[in-house]
């Protein structure tokens, strides 16, 4: 719901609400069993969980009698199914006043904004058995000991149901005030700003039994499933206020040359999923993660060439980065960790029109980028951040011939590494896509685009990163790396109608 007026003595309104209502569920599967998060032949599989000793194995496909072949590799893994319905309620109000004071004009804009929220959050986590293929099948394993008893260790290809389950349930309260200027002159655009914002957090969290492990083999009969909580609940509030500001400026030193700065606090809240409690069952500390920007740059405008350049600088302080990581039972769990981090570079931007129908955009980025502190770990401090490249490049060759166009993108993405320790680092890499098209006019604003894109035209591979429930601990060289790769060529046929 929107609405907007012009109150007259250069006064207007601008107000808006929201309320949504979501049912929100999905799975997605994690990087391996939490135990071994590689392949492994069924002879590792089995002396990696103890079970090696027990008996004669039989791995079969599920549901079939049918043996595996036995040089035939397994992969151990996971699936974690999400439930998480929310609704969400937020309103804004401007009021904006327009006024002439000596040569420059105002635009003052006075606001409120409040939205108040409430999620669930229930995971529950299942560990499977699969052959290792593109085109997995779920794999039964039995033992058979010496007294001719039979051992299950995976049923249907699940060794572990219910292996992990959580319930937490959050609710919001967040309301702002804030105040801005824009002042514009012939030579000279200035923006002011500040804004003062209050959340006010709820947690409810609900404890689960503890698989049963102990120092015995983790076995499908052993296994204690419980997918709908002890019923102890853990309750905390926490609330927390903060300022933030900014102020830009930019002159106009010729028609087509502009130079501009600009300078912001602001603040991040953390999530209040990664409130921890200590064994009194009282939330820990709940402190905002400030964010400082500095930008300095140039822009430059001729009849074929319009280019941008920056220099910026970034810090980032005591950020709380939550994480899920496998822990030793196999179990994917929330670990914060307290960090602030600095960054700096050059950004250059540029658009050149070869000719009315050719036209030629880039953009290049280079960060130089470091921990500034690191609670759990100091010797991270220094080491770059995960998965961001310290050089990204953009570009793209657009042409337009009467109703016919065609446009090639490259994106080029640096190295970089999967964790904060730098333990592993990933190669760059390169991502083409082709677009080409062709339009029918049929006036009076209708038109129809016929299109064929190409995305990954040459079908490249890369990694964008490692995986996350390995944390710190992930290390390169091995046989086989768990991570998430670029997608391979895909191609799409789209019909676009304008009216």
């Amino acid at each position: 719901m929107e609405f907007s007026k012009d109150l007259g003595n250069d006064y207007s309104v601008l107000a808006r609400a929201k309320y949504a209502s979501y049912d929100h569920q999905f799975n997605l599967f994690l990087d391996g069993d939490g135990i071994i998060n590689v392949p492994e032949t069924q002879s590792e599989y089995l002396a990696n969980r103890g079970l090696d000793d027990l008996g004669a194995a039989e791995f079969t496909y599920a549901g079939t009698d049918v043996v595996l072949p036995e040089g035939d590799l397994l992969f151990a893994n996971r699936i974690l199914d999400r439930d998480r319905p929310a609704t969400d309620f937020s309103s804004e109000l401007n009021v904006v006043k327009y006024l002439d004071v000596g040569d420059f004009s105002h635009s003052i804009t006075v606001g409120t904004f409040f939205s108040s929220a409430e999620a669930e959050d229930n995971n529950v986590i299942t560990r499977y058995l699969g052959e290792f293929n593109n085109q997995a099948r779920l794999v039964d394993l039995t033992i058979t000991d010496a007294d001719d008893n039979s051992v299950i260790v995976s049923q249907n290809g699940v060794t572990g149901p219910g292996i992990s389950f959580s319930d937490t349930t959050i609710s919001a309260r967040r309301t702002a005030f804030y105040i801005a200027d824009q002042m514009q002159n012939d030579d000279w655009i200035i923006d002011v700003g500040l804004r003062w914002e209050e959340i006010d957090g709820t947690i409810t969290r609900e404890g689960s039994e503890t698989v049963v492990v102990n120092d015995d083999p983790i076995l499908y009969e052993d296994l204690q499933v419980n997918v709908t909580g002890n019923g102890v609940l853990t309750h905390g509030k926490v609330d927390n206020s903060e300022l933030a500001y900014s102020i830009a400026a930019l002159y106009k030193m010729a028609d087509n040359f502009n130079v501009y700065a600009n300078y912001s606090r602001g603040f991040f809240f953390p999530e209040l999923r990664g409130v921890a409690f200590n064994p009194n069952g009282e939330p820990g500390s709940y402190e905002s993660e400030i964010v400082k920007q500095a930008e300095i740059g140039a822009k430059f405008f001729f009849n074929d060439f319009i280019g941008t350049m920056a220099l910026f600088k970034t810090d980032l302080e005591d950020r709380r980065s939550v994480d899920f990581v496998n822990d030793e039972n196999g179990v994917a769990v929330e670990v914060p960790v307290f960090q602030s981090t600095e960054a700096y570079g050059v950004e250059l931007v540029g658009s050149y029109n070869i000719t009315d129908d050719l036209i030629f955009d880039a953009n290049f980025t280079y960060t130089d980028h470091e921990f500034t502190e690191y609670d759990s770990d100091p010797s991270v401090i220094g080491n770059e951040l995960r998965r961001k490249p310290k050089i990204m490049f953009n570009s793209s060759l657009r042409y337009t011939l009467d109703d016919w166009d065609i446009s090639f993108y490259h994106n080029y993405h640096g190295k970089n590494y999967t964790n904060d320790a730098n333990s592993v680092e990933l190669d760059d890499f390169h991502v083409f896509r082709l677009d080409t098209g062709y339009t029918w006019e049929f006036g009076q604003g209708e038109r129809l685009r016929a299109s064929i894109a190409v995305w990954n035209l040459f079908d490249s591979d890369g990694i964008t990163e490692g995986s996350p429930r390995l944390g710190n601990s992930q290390t390169a060289g091995e046989s086989y790396f768990v991570g998430r790769p670029i997608l391979p060529r895909r191609v799409s046929l789209r019909l676009r109608y304008d009216f």
